[in-house]
């Protein structure tokens, strides 16, 4: 225990203020020289290191290495970073991320504005595709009851740890359901090329395992709208209902069902007379008139529904030819049950096969799309089903012709007799060995295993809103050609790293050298793990905990992995290293960054202890606190500091990109030769182009009032003495007798501007004044002189912490007021509803630098899952300009459309 009086050791003055531990925590004994040490203190952990060995036999076995190689070599543009003396590096760069799918399309076939599903369990929307040339490895990847699939070697893969817990007694106590239960107990991101060693950590009771996301059901839909019929129109049938018996039908035109130009057609055996009987008997129920024509040739009876409207209905929806089939979307994700049941057992009983000795239902399919989303259609409802690609034999007959048969077709097989029992085949139980877990969000399907081969060729890539993609049903993620960001900010921490640990340290410094990496979430601080334990030299690790993601070096410096989700936790230690990776997706950067500031800056931090060292990168993002720490380093801004310095790399900066950048890929409709980059562009509005690929501050982006200087008003031009502007302002104030004023107030003791704003009927601003030296009484006398100034104006206000207080007080002065809440949602509608008044110009604003530069500078954040948030990007949040006008037209009536009158007035005759 730290001594409590008389000398205290040094070692001891830094643990104190940590946590009291025992002796045999703090003091180890050496291993190589058998003499007593004292260990260090790991914040990150609450606890002392586990080091065998003392700082002198460290630093002889650390001296004893003369040369240690880091994996990485910068190309140009990153040996920029390295070169800079700067302390505080800001890069700015994102690089185009590739994706590819395994929905509804081909991966080559899928188009911007397409929807995909990503891990999200829903549709998503594809924005941009981009096609690349690749030489290098394939990885097959399978698991059970998937077809296997293929990725490029950084390909992220989305596993799932599921950890098998038994307990027999609590199953007979009936106390737990069954016997085995497996629990899911962490997923993470692993590179495709990383996938074998996870398969090869699989025993009896742990699992690696794939996900199959179980949808989400969005819709409710209850009819198709069909065309409306040029001729016959006494045929016409408006839509086509989707019910339970409408369902069945439908799941049996997918199985046996084809269209032709006027007709629906069915093709089922002459033996099946329930089913013919009843496809007639719920056409006919419909109006459609139905022709059954029997053929002794195969046994087979034709049913023919005569309608053009339905046909082309039909071939819209599930498409046409057996190898194209698909599950209608609004089927798909349907929210009844029900309807999905109906429909299954439709196709079923039409295209499949019922094994009444092994309760087991299979489903025969020329179309692969089909089996896949057969596969997602049973995950919907909680059933595992495989799904198996067979070769035919070479010809076969159907209904009296030979065929080839050199497609492949696909069965999709489900073991679970609750399945069977629900779609009405049979009401036997049977219980099964499970070999799939199955959960509230997915299915989780074990691995199999890992297969590589050479490939050079193209490999295609989509973004979407997900950033998540499904290929052979599997969730995976987004990877790419980059310009290198990440893994340059990591390179560089790692050679700032390992020459502070050859310094000179005092033993005050403890550990000698901490370097934290921070990402906005835990799914990009893995792939920083990643990239950290790809560059720092193995001979420099002594320990590594997976757990904490943190590494200990044999010189005793330590390197923790961090993310941003609560900022406060970002506290506590003084760090030589900060490196923040994608900055602009970080919620909170501000706190974030001042928290992190301070640790740079304690005592003995940095090369030569002068001060710890950032490096801050990310995609521009709008007008984030990002772009203010951009400011910062650039020498041409009102803010730059010259402790920072900022670094601009768009996507071409990376020469492999580079070289690609003028690369003819194809002709357009003309003849004129298209460029890898113009596909870039043609799949992208010109904004995103210059944001994700050139790495510029795009104002529109984020920006609330892009086109705010419409709505400001400024003196004309020959008002250009003091006199000339006062008389053009003071006959702008002036009141109108006729007219209804109101009064946008946000009202603070210190700190901000304490602005008031008063407008008239029609949107036109007639004053703004900021009341910042006044007092809260001097404030409301102020609010009453205005408001009997101009009719009577009605004061609406925020309603902060004094809310009631602030009320009662314009209240006891005579003013009409009204209290606004800020909470929830509120400001954002507030916010939304001020930004069309601006957008539409229903508003007039006199100028000043203060509110331009608010409106400037008044930006939306997407905070990811929750709601949007509204503040100044640059300005220390600085927005009370701005809410003092949204409060003002917080109840303003947009301006009526007045058209000028043509017509006649005739005159009123009397009649006799």
């Amino acid at each position: 225990m730290p001594r409590k009086g008389g000398s205290i050791g040094r070692i001891d003055r830094i643990n104190e203020k940590y946590i009291q531990h025992s002796s045999a925590e703090r003091i180890g004994i050496c291993a190589e020289c058998g003499k007593p040490f004292e260990r260090i203190w790991v914040p990150s952990q609450n606890r002392y290191n586990n080091q065998k060995t003392c700082g002198s036999c460290r630093m002889a076995k650390a001296n004893g290495f003369k040369k240690v190689t880091i994996p990485y070599s910068p190309h140009a543009a990153q040996q920029k970073i390295h070169d800079s003396e700067a302390r505080f590096k800001i890069l700015v760069c994102l690089p185009p991320g590739e994706f590819i799918l395994g929905a509804n399309k081909s991966i080559e076939d899928v188009n911007v504005d397409d929807y995909v599903f990503g891990n999200n369990r829903k549709l998503n929307k594809v924005y941009r595709k981009i096609v690349n040339d690749y030489d290098g490895l394939l990885y097959k990847i399978n698991a059970r009851f998937i077809l296997p699939f293929e990725v490029t070697d950084e390909h992220p893969i989305l596993l799932t740890k599921v950890i098998r817990n038994d307990n027999y007694k609590a199953f007979k106590k009936g106390k737990r359901p069954k016997k085995t239960i497996w629990n899911v107990e962490e997923s993470i991101w692993v590179k495709a090329c990383d996938v074998e060693k996870y398969l090869n950590e699989q025993t009896q009771y742990v699992k690696w395992c794939l996900k199959i996301p179980r949808l989400e059901g969005t819709t409710n839909i209850d009819k198709w709208k069909m065309r409306k019929l040029e001729t016959r129109k006494k045929h016409y049938k408006p839509h086509f209902p989707i019910n339970e018996k409408t369902a069945w039908l439908l799941g049996l035109y997918m199985a046996d069902g084809s269209t032709s130009n006027c007709t629906v057609d069915y093709s089922l055996g002459t033996h099946e007379k329930g089913f013919i009987e009843r496809v007639k008997t719920i056409y006919e129920e419909l109006g459609y008139s139905v022709h059954a024509n029997d053929k002794e040739l195969d046994n087979s009876t034709q049913l023919a529904v005569c309608s053009t409207a339905l046909a082309e209905l039909f071939a819209k929806e599930f498409d046409t030819g057996a190898s194209n089939k698909q599950i209608p979307q609004d089927i798909l994700l349907h929210k009844d049950r029900n309807i999905i049941i109906n429909f299954l057992r439709g196709y079923f009983d039409g295209d499949g096969h019922f094994d009444e000795k092994q309760l087991r239902i299979y489903g025969k399919t020329a179309s692969r799309k089909l089996a896949y989303q057969l596969q997602l259609l049973l995950a919907r409802l909680g059933y595992s089903a495989y799904i198996h690609e067979n070769t035919r034999k070479e010809k076969s007959m159907i209904r009296g012709r030979e065929i080839n048969n050199s497609n492949p077709f696909y069965m999709v097989v489900c073991s679970s007799s609750q399945l069977i029992n629900e779609l009405g085949y049979s009401d036997k139980t049977k219980h099964i060995r499970e070999f799939s877990f199955i959960k509230d969000d997915a299915i989780y399907i074990p691995l199999e295993s890992v297969e590589t081969r050479e490939y050079k060729g193209k490999v295609y890539n989509l973004s979407t809103n997900d950033d998540t993609f499904l290929v052979s049903n599997i969730v995976s993620h987004n990877c790419g050609n980059r310009f290198g960001k990440d893994l340059g900010s990591i390179g560089e921490g790692v050679m700032r790293f390992i020459e502070m640990e050859n310094e000179e340290r005092s033993i005050d410094v403890n550990p000698p050298v901490l370097w934290w990496i921070v990402a906005p979430n835990m799914r990009l601080a893995r792939q920083n793990w990643r990239d950290l334990k790809k560059l720092l030299p193995k001979e420099l690790v002594y320990d590594i905990s997976l757990s904490n993601l943190t590494i200990e070096t044999i010189n005793g410096g330590i390197i923790e992995i961090h993310s941003a989700d609560d900022p406060e936790t970002l506290v506590g230690v003084g760090l030589d290293i900060v490196t923040i990776t994608e900055a602009a997706r970080v919620k909170e950067l501000d706190t974030v960054w001042a928290n992190l500031r301070q640790r740079l800056d304690s005592p003995g931090r940095g090369p030569g202890g002068k001060g710890g060292i950032a490096l801050i990168n990310s995609t521009p993002r709008g007008r984030t606190y990002f772009y203010k720490l951009a400011l910062m380093g650039d020498k041409d801004s009102s803010l730059y500091s010259p402790s920072y310095e900022t670094f601009h790399f768009s996507t071409w900066d990376n020469p492999h990109m580079g070289k690609k950048r003028y690369t003819i890929v194809g002709e357009d409709s003309m003849g004129n030769p298209i460029t890898f980059e113009d596909e870039i562009k043609m799949g992208m509005t010109n904004d995103r182009y210059r944001q994700d690929y050139l790495a510029e501050f795009i104002m529109e982006i984020n920006s609330v009032f892009p086109h705010y200087d419409r709505v400001l008003i400024r003196p004309p031009l020959d008002c250009r003495s003091d006199e000339a502007m006062a008389e053009f302002w003071s006959e702008w104030e002036k009141v109108d007798p006729f007219e209804t004023y109101t009064i946008g107030y946000d009202p603070a003791s210190k700190g901000d501007g304490k602005p008031c704003v008063i407008r008239d009927s029609k949107g036109k601003v007639v004053k703004i004044d900021l009341m910042s030296r006044l007092g809260w009484d001097a404030q409301w006398d102020r609010l009453a002189m205005y408001s009997r100034l101009y009719n009577g104006a009605t004061v609406n206000f925020g309603q902060t912490g004094l809310g009631e207080t602030i009320g009662s007080q314009l209240t006891k002065r005579g003013i009409p007021n009204v209290p606004i809440n800020e909470q929830g949602n509120n400001k954002a509608k507030l916010v939304e509803d001020f930004a069309v008044v601006v957008e539409q110009q229903w508003c007039q604003i006199p100028w000043s630098t203060e509110v331009e530069k608010q409106l400037q500078d008044y930006v939306s954040v997407d905070r990811e899952g929750r709601s949007t948030q509204y503040h100044n990007a640059t300005d220390s949040g600085h927005d009370d300009i701005v809410s003092a006008l949204y409060f003002c037209f917080s109840d303003f009536q947009s301006p009526a459309l007045l058209l000028p009158w043509v017509g006649r007035v005739g005159g009123i005759s009397k009649s006799n």
